[in-house]
């Protein structure tokens, strides 16, 4: 009866001990990752996961010898396959002691959120000043400084009226537009161009 005590409380001792060092693990990668955090806002999510497991390395250094035996992790030879084992194993004790961690992980940087043919809208007003029709609708609009813009109908444009049926006869009015800034290729120039497209319209007065 006391040898099955000792035994019962010696592989228990193993079990508490394997969880302390794992959650020590766990405690210094959180607190490795979170000392970049003025810069990891910056990077990109691969970027992020680079850094999350060379301080998570860094971090299981120290207790090398008990992960290859008790998990055959081997810091030594850290291919694909034992890391995404040291990953598993001390992300979840991560997602528990240091959540905030976990979501960074996940966020994308600014760039990267937005799919490449999402630009952002600007907004111009002024005063038509001349149509062209040669391939594509463009209209040249001048500002209230004299300065002078052309915008091209390249997708369908917002608009109150029945623009294809009026644009032709918009020379002069005062307009409010909307538009992206995109990137086309100029086999001509050999290289992209940025061209100003229209997403909406609208008509100021009569």
């Amino acid at each position: 009866m006391k040898n099955l005590i000792f035994v019962t409380f010696f592989f228990f001792s193993i079990a508490a001990f394997s969880q302390d060092y794992l959650d020590k693990i766990a405690i210094q990668t959180c607190d490795c990752f979170s000392s970049m955090s003025s810069i990891s806002d910056s990077l990109s999510s691969d970027q992020r996961n680079l850094k999350f497991g060379l301080c998570m390395i860094d971090a299981a250094e120290p207790y090398k010898k008990q992960l290859k035996k008790e998990y055959n992790i081997d810091l030594d030879q850290m291919d694909g396959p034992t890391g995404e084992r040291l990953g598993r194993l001390v992300g979840v004790k991560v997602a528990g002691k240091c959540p905030d961690v976990i979501l960074n992980l996940q966020q994308e940087t600014v760039q990267k959120s937005k799919p490449a043919n999402m630009a952002a809208t600007n907004t111009f007003t002024g005063v038509i000043t001349r149509i062209e029709t040669n391939g594509f609708v463009t209209f040249n609009i001048k500002d209230e400084m004299g300065k002078t813009t052309t915008f091209y109908w390249l997708e369908f444009i917002q608009c109150e009226k029945d623009l294809p049926a009026i644009y032709t006869s918009l020379t002069g009015k005062l307009v409010s537009v909307s538009y992206k800034t995109k990137e086309y290729f100029e086999p001509k120039l050999n290289e992209y161009r940025q061209y100003f497209c229209l997403t909406s319209l609208q008509i100021i007065g009569n």
